[in-house]
Formats: structure tokens, sequence, C-alpha cells
């Protein structure tokens, strides 16, 4: 399928820090997903989740990058071929389906208002979504189930975020104890991502726990925690050939493990490292709101102060 093949594209360019180019070959997915919608009566379930499923990637990617009025015409662009009557019309009603893609619906606003640093109101998004699909009750088929931890490993993570920024160390965690299995499961059953990329969204998750939990005062499971995850980010990176994310991944994972690490002078050493990581990532990511705040959040750190 074309649209398949323009989504493939586009993750290849992000994931090389070709951003704009990536937003722009993820746009040209929704267009070719869309122009599929009504066109047959079968599979429509499928053609009218990938619209959901790129629509809730694309527009937080535009997002992540400040452009909060291209992710608004995106959203605009593509909310209409995934309203409840065209659900109805699908024979979607009553459906995982419909639960799954009413969640990427409202992603793309969750991530706006946490990347506009509106914690609460992002927090409010994501355990309303989450409230959604608990109160839907099993799902009865493996794609189902698929799609099911996909939103809610997503909601679960950006709620963990929100409340740490809030300063919720103890939700936080728990709402990252909740991420974990569901990206865990991801794997197993697989969506559109490599099982890598799932890997390296598993151990996102487990940076934000680590860090919760040493935010905590739990210094020995914060550790436990991390310490997987900075092996296997120490072992991607000495085979990365391009990966433009990895380096600032990596450079999360450090500081995290920074925070659980009771030697001073160990503690110092993992901050250098994670410092001279950022300092060195490619203009495209560098400027970047999320990039910015790590990269204060390490330079505090060195000074020995917090920061969110």
């Amino acid at each position: 399928m074309l649209g398949v093949a323009y989504w493939d594209i586009s993750n290849s360019l992000w994931d090389t820090g070709r951003l704009d180019e990536a937003v722009g070959y993820g746009r040209k997915a929704l267009e070719t997903f869309r122009q599929a919608t009504g066109q047959q009566a079968a599979g429509q379930g499928l053609v009218l989740g990938n619209v959901a499923e790129d629509l809730a990637i694309t527009a937080p990617w535009q997002a992540q990058l400040g452009d909060f009025s291209g992710a608004a015409a995106t959203v605009a662009a593509n909310d209409p071929f995934l309203g409840p009557s065209v659900l109805h019309k699908a024979g979607l009603s009553g459906t995982y389906t419909e639960v799954a893609i009413n969640a990427w619906r409202a992603y793309p606003a969750a991530v706006v208002a946490y990347e506009r640093e509106d914690w609460s109101d992002a927090r409010r998004f994501a355990r309303t979504a989450l409230g959604n699909l608990h109160a839907a009750g099993p799902p009865p088929t493996p794609e189902d189930i698929g799609w099911l931890n996909l939103n809610l490993s997503a909601f679960s993570d950006l709620e963990a975020r929100a409340d740490y920024h809030l300063g919720e160390f103890a939700a936080a965690a728990q709402a990252e104890r909740a991420a974990l299995p569901a990206s865990r499961l991801e794997i197993v059953l697989g969506v559109i991502e490599s099982a890598g990329q799932k890997q390296r969204g598993t151990a996102q998750s487990a940076i934000w726990l680590s860090m919760a939990l040493a935010r905590e005062g739990k210094q020995a499971e914060a550790a436990q925690t991390i310490g997987p995850v900075v092996t296997m980010y120490r072992g991607l990176t000495k085979k990365n050939y391009g990966d433009q994310w990895l380096p600032l991944e990596y450079a999360e994972a450090l500081y995290a493990q920074s925070l659980s690490d009771t030697n001073p002078t160990q503690r110092a050493a993992l901050l250098r490292q994670a410092s001279g990581l950022v300092a060195h990532l490619i203009p495209a990511i560098a400027r970047l709101h999320d990039t910015r705040e790590w990269r204060a959040r390490i330079e505090a750190a060195q000074r020995g102060t917090h920061t969110g």
C-alpha cells in the first residue's frame, strides 16, 4: 500500500533527523489513507485505523517541532474521516477499533498541551483517554490487543511525564508501571513500528520510572530499573549508523542513572557524558523544546540543583 510506503519513508527520515521532511511524508501517508476510505466496504476498520494512528504520530511530531498551528491543521484535515457517523457507516460502532480510533484522535491535543508545558491539561487528556480504554473491557482479537496496548503505553507514559513535571513522583512511577507492560506487549504483537523501535519506547518509560523512583528516594529500585537500559543504549551506540535520536536517548538514560548513583564521582562522570552527548546533537534535534528541557535538567544536576 502506498500509504504504508510513505509512512516507512517518514519514519526513516525522522530517525535520521530530517524532521520537517518526515512530517511531510507523514502527511502524504495520511492523504493516501484518506483516499482509501470509502472505496470499499471490506477492510475499512484497518484503513480508518491507519488514518487514526498516522494522525496520532504526525500531528504530535508537528507539536514537538513547535508548529502548533500545523498540528491543528493536520488534525482538522483528518478528523472528519474519523467521526462517529463515519465509524458507524463502516460498521465499527461499539467495536474495539472504534475505541482505539477515538483514543488516537485525542492524542494530538494531549501532546500539544504537554509541549506547551500545560502539564495539568496534558494529564487530564491522558487520564480521560485511559479511563475510556479501561471501560471498554477486554479486547476480543489479537489486533485489538495490539491497538489497545499501543494506546495504553502512549497515554500512560504521557500521564507519567506530566505527573513528574507537577512534582507528583509517586503518581508518575505508578503511571509508568502501567505503561511498561503495555509497551512490552506491543513488541510481541507488533503494529507498525519495528521491535527495536518498540524496545526503545519501553526504555523511555523505564527512564522516567527510574527518575520518579529516585525523586521518591527509592535509589536502589531506581538503579535496578535504569541499569539494563543504560547497558542497552551503550550497545546500540557502538553500532549506530545514522539514528540521530539515539545520542539524546542515551543521554536521558545516563541522567536517570545519575539520580540513583550514590557515588559523587560516578554521578559527575555520568552527567559529563550525558552533557557531552547533548552538546553534539544535530541542530534539528538540539533546538527542540524537549531537548532544551533535557539540557536544562542535566545542567541543573551538574550544579547540584533540580529542575523538572
